[in-house]
């Protein structure tokens, strides 16, 4: 299995904003829905007659939907009457109304290529016990203040889907007044691949972080985060990893890397495997750390195969050899170099080796004789 890893940079900002976060609500529906079929026109009488609630009740209603983008109220000319809001349409379609809520938030960003555009807000959390912070003051007008680099800035109004810390759901940011200042992440994570046969898992793996509610609280973070294929299959991979392998070339279709004899150890020869070397491979923009991958190899062309099954009938051929257990080897020698066709000659070929090379021709005859009284049981 190949598994690919990359650090993923991650930057913090604090921001003055004011944050929507889905909540179920349920009793906002009803209001909602008022609101949208009066088309533009609802005001505390009509919703009181409507939903049977006093006329308190239906303003302080109407407030929190005004209060939260969900619905907006008419210029002078009419007073107290209300519209439906995108916002409004979108809490009546899932059913989740956005709820805001001002203060100064901590955005753990990133914008890794990986990771989907609505979830690189990848922690937002609670920045109002920031060093430094003077509730009383203006966001412009905050101790070390300046503008929000662009990537943050641009966060806003987006629904966001932030993985970690204790916001998890759906949320928007509004009202950012391009003010902030940068702070330490206090947050890693490395990116996880593992390239299949059609396409790849991806995990985003988070350490625990450092809350910024209090100095030195640490707050709990799932395991991994699983993000949308990188696009990258395990042949692709193994291609990248056994690039620059000398004499070497991936074939995807059979699933083994062919190699010229030559350029094959002792170890690999009889194996028929080669340990890839971790290697830094680059994928899109992305470097990734890519560990030893151990491939099943197979001869570049009929002249490394000869040679090689040749070998590989030495190696394996220990000790006396009858008939028999010859060909049975043979057979075996050749079913490894499928495709190929190896010529292994015949057993008087191969002597066992280390005891006959230095034998005189009258006694290698004489041990001939001696196995072939073997292969015939006598």
């Amino acid at each position: 299995m190949v598994v690919l890893e990359a650090e993923v940079p991650v930057q913090c900002h604090v921001v003055y904003a004011d944050l929507a976060e889905a909540s179920e609500i349920p009793y906002i529906l009803p209001v909602l829905e008022h609101v949208r079929e009066r088309g533009g026109k609802a005001d505390a009488a009509t919703l009181s007659g409507e939903l049977f609630t006093s006329m308190p009740v239906s303003r302080s209603l109407l407030g929190f939907c005004s209060e939260n983008g969900l619905a907006c109220a008419g210029g002078e000319e009419e007073a107290g009457r209300h519209a439906i809001t995108p916002d409004g349409e979108e809490a009546l379609k899932s059913g989740r109304v956005l709820v805001r809520r001002r203060g100064m938030w901590k955005v753990h960003y990133t914008d890794h290529e990986t990771v989907p555009e609505d979830m690189r807000a990848v922690m937002i959390e609670d920045g109002s016990r920031e060093a430094g912070f003077q509730p009383h003051l203006d966001p412009g007008k905050q101790p070390r203040v300046e503008d929000l680099p662009e990537r943050i800035a641009r966060l806003e109004g987006r629904m966001l889907r932030p993985p970690l810390g204790g916001r998890r759901g759906e949320a928007v940011l509004h009202c950012m007044h391009g003010k902030g200042k940068q702070a330490e992440p206090g947050l890693r994570l490395r990116l996880r691949v593992v390239p299949g046969a059609a396409g790849s898992k991806v995990f985003l793996l988070p350490t625990q972080v450092q809350s910024g509610g209090r100095a030195g609280t640490r707050i709990a973070v799932p395991d991994k985060i699983a993000l949308p294929d990188a696009g990258i299959t395990y042949d692709e991979a193994i291609r990248l990893m056994a690039d620059g392998e000398r004499g070497a070339s991936w074939d995807g279709k059979s699933g083994r890397l062919r190699v010229r004899y030559d350029d094959v150890s002792d170890e690999e020869r009889a194996s028929m495997k080669r340990a890839l070397r971790p290697r830094r491979i680059r994928i899109g923009r992305t470097e990734f750390e890519a560990g030893r991958e151990v491939v099943d190899m197979f001869p570049m062309d009929a002249e490394d195969a000869q040679m090689w099954a040749m070998d590989m009938l030495d190696i394996t051929a220990d000790g006396y050899l009858t008939r028999e257990a010859y060909s049975a080897l043979a057979s075996r020698v050749r079913a490894r170099f499928e495709g190929f066709e190896v010529d292994l000659g015949d057993r008087t070929e191969h002597l066992p080796a280390g005891s006959l090379p230095s034998l005189e021709e009258e006694e290698r005859r004489l041990f001939w004789l001696v196995q072939a009284m073997e292969d015939w049981d006598l």
